[in-house]
């Protein structure tokens, strides 16, 4: 098939990977094109690509007249040659979630609802929780930098699937910010609940929470690795979204090391400062020592530290 007479800008098949070929364009320049690209034949003797875009756009590239292809007539059935596209990909090589998003939207719009979960066996969990179908195919339709940023790994699935909900604006900006970060998927999901959270509490949008000058300063800290970043970030947001259990947190850490704790000593509050029942632990290495260390822990015990350790106020920060 002569190569002048493809239609390359029609992407009606196409399932992007939005991420580098490197490895197909050395075997392609090895050994040329091992497999003929799918075609579909069309008006006035053009063709549009269902399979091989990156073979026949590398041959373009190389200033090939023709490739030998597989032509399917002009009167093939457009949906099942959708479905034969998709099973070559789902059973080729792994998947990312860019891919999946794309195959999920196209699946969904050729195949019946109660079909899907049999048609998408290749990827498993895929459809496994209620509206994630949905889910995927918004991710698939969604502008801006959530396709890409899915195929070049630098957000996670979970993540993705929540911030697809938002708007073009308030994803990017959380997208450039996970760029920034690349923490784990489960600190990203983290992330993206706390600026909902906190975007709900303030009555704010996503995107001015994410621009706002505490973050903008940390993510561009030329002296902070990506891992500080991230755990200053975390505290931060955390601060924003419960701010009187950061002031009772802060205060108990300034009189902490106000109250001269005797070495090996630790008191450990309750979780989030809620509840009764606080601890007293007590590191020893030998009879002696967890002897001298209790006779210590009783004297703090009676002092008036352990009091102001234990108090409920927080000065400025009334429920």
């Amino acid at each position: 098939m002569e190569l002048e007479s493809v239609d390359f800008s029609e992407r009606t098949f196409a399932i992007r990977r939005f991420s580098p070929s490197d490895a197909l364009h050395r075997s392609l320049d090895r050994h040329g094109i091992l497999n003929p690209p799918w075609v579909l034949s069309e008006r006035a003797g053009r063709f549009i690509i269902v399979d091989g875009f990156k073979r026949l756009e590398w041959a373009r590239d190389r200033r090939l007249q023709s490739v030998e292809c597989m032509v399917f007539p002009a009167d093939s059935d457009r949906a099942a040659l959708m479905l034969n596209r998709i099973e070559a990909r789902l059973f080729g090589p792994s998947l990312n979630a860019a891919e999946k998003a794309q195959i999920v939207s196209k699946l969904a719009c050729h195949v019946p609802a109660e079909r899907l979960p049999r048609e998408l066996g290749g990827m498993q969990g895929i459809v496994s929780r209620p509206g994630a179908v949905e889910a995927w195919r918004r991710a698939a339709d969604a502008g801006g930098a959530l396709l890409p940023a899915l195929g070049a790994e630098e957000i996670g699935e979970r993540a993705a699937l929540e911030i697809v909900k938002w708007d073009e604006a308030d994803r990017d900006a959380m997208i450039a910010l996970l760029k920034i970060l690349r923490c784990s998927s489960s600190i990203q999901l983290e992330i993206v609940e706390r600026v909902d959270e906190i975007s709900r509490q303030q009555g704010r949008s996503r995107r001015e929470v994410l621009h706002e000058g505490e973050l903008t300063r940390i993510a561009a800290d030329p002296g902070a690795n990506r891992r500080q970043k991230t755990q200053e970030i975390r505290e931060v947001l955390r601060r924003w979204r419960f701010p009187r259990l950061s002031a009772r947190a802060d205060r108990f850490a300034e009189e902490l090391v106000d109250a001269s704790l005797p070495g090996g000593i630790e008191v450990v509050p309750p979780p989030s400062f809620e509840g009764e029942d606080w601890q007293l632990r007590i590191d020893f290495s030998d009879p002696e020592q967890l002897r001298l260390r209790l006779e210590a822990a009783e004297r703090f015990a009676r002092s008036p530290n352990l009091v102001r350790l234990m108090r409920h106020d927080v000065p400025g920060c009334r429920k």
